[in-house]
């Protein structure tokens, strides 16, 4: 019962009208962790008894958060659901501990809460500034922290890019320039050429870089968060989650520290901590660790971090021009 009372807040219900459900369980099930109907459900239950449970009836978006949520911890429910019918023809109990432990933890569902609501609210963003603090291992070095000053438009999805320090610039317009992107580098030999028109997944454009340019920004950043999880749905059971407050530059922020239990879980990261603005809602910071043997020194692989985000800047074609004069991407 409290573990259900628990599942309800973290889902998002909350403020709002009571309703009532029905939970039913055998006899035999002593801690009656066995399943819920709707009120005035007359199916016969056998030698189910019923009682009822009152749960918080949310706003619209706390439903839909709770569908998310189910999205990810259907197939936990399947397999409890399973256990009960079982508990129901022997007539034995389904485990307590069981019944506890697969409901996962609190923390999880509202991580998957808290993401539905920063997806939500990244798809809202029109043009907005920011600095990017971003950090990459390439090729088994991790790079030091870059510092990038960039635009972002969402029609058409645009972006430009400049390198505090170094000058270095980006520049890439869907449907513009064959949808390839415009680099003024300012490392390595790539300096011979002043200008780069090179296609954003292309060899020459990831030699120095984990994503493509195209997978740039807050929204996008929300999305691979998104995708990562959700492909993992049937590894839930080998995932802890932790949550804590914290600051990522100037801001507040929750952050959700998931860790994995091994590889066969989630190959690519042992750690992951996603940080989500306490005000906006929005995810502003990723950092995933590698595999290391000894896992209180797991390293870090990828760290993302958009900063003194305006979201109310007036950006304009000329933003994301290459014959911006302010920009060196001609020779003015």
């Amino acid at each position: 019962m409290d573990n259900l009372c628990h599942f309800a807040r973290a889902v998002g219900f909350g403020n709002g009208d009571w309703c009532d459900f029905e939970w039913i369980c055998s006899p035999a099930t002593a801690d009656r962790s066995c399943g819920v109907v709707a009120p005035g459900d007359t199916r016969p239950t056998g030698n189910l008894t019923r009682f009822k449970v009152c749960i918080m009836k949310s706003k619209m978006r706390s439903l839909l958060s709770a569908a998310v949520a189910f999205v990810f911890i259907s197939p936990v429910l399947y397999s409890w659901a399973s256990d009960v019918k079982n508990a129901k023809e022997t007539g034995e109990a389904v485990p307590a501990s069981r019944a506890a432990a697969e409901l996962m933890d609190v923390e999880f569902i509202e991580f998957n809460r808290r993401l539905s609501i920063a997806s939500d609210e990244a798809e809202k963003l029109g043009g907005y500034t920011a600095i990017l603090e971003m950090q990459e291992e390439i090729n088994g070095e991790l790079r030091l922290t870059d510092t990038i000053g960039t635009k972002f438009r969402r029609q058409p999805f645009s972006v430009y890019m400049h390198w505090n320090g170094n000058d270095q610039e980006a520049l890439f317009v869907d449907g513009q320039n064959n949808n390839r992107m415009f680099v003024k580098p300012t490392r390595a030999l790539m300096v011979i050429r002043r200008v780069w028109n090179l296609e954003p997944r292309g060899a020459m454009a990831m030699r120095t870089s984990r994503y493509p340019i195209t997978d740039s920004g807050v929204e996008r950043l929300t999305v691979r968060v998104v995708e990562f999880y959700k492909a993992r749905v049937d590894q839930l059971k080998n995932l802890k989650c932790e949550v804590s407050s914290a600051k990522v530059g100037d801001r507040n922020v929750d952050v959700f520290e998931l860790s994995f239990d091994d590889t066969s879980a989630n190959p690519l990261y042992c750690r992951c901590r996603v940080s989500f603005d306490k005000a906006t809602h929005l995810l502003i910071a990723v950092e995933n660790f590698d595999w290391n043997a000894d896992r209180s020194a797991a390293r870090l692989i990828e760290k993302y971090a958009y900063l003194s985000i305006d979201l109310n800047v007036d950006l304009t074609n000329g933003d994301f021009d290459r014959s911006n004069p302010k920009y060196a991407f001609v020779k003015h």
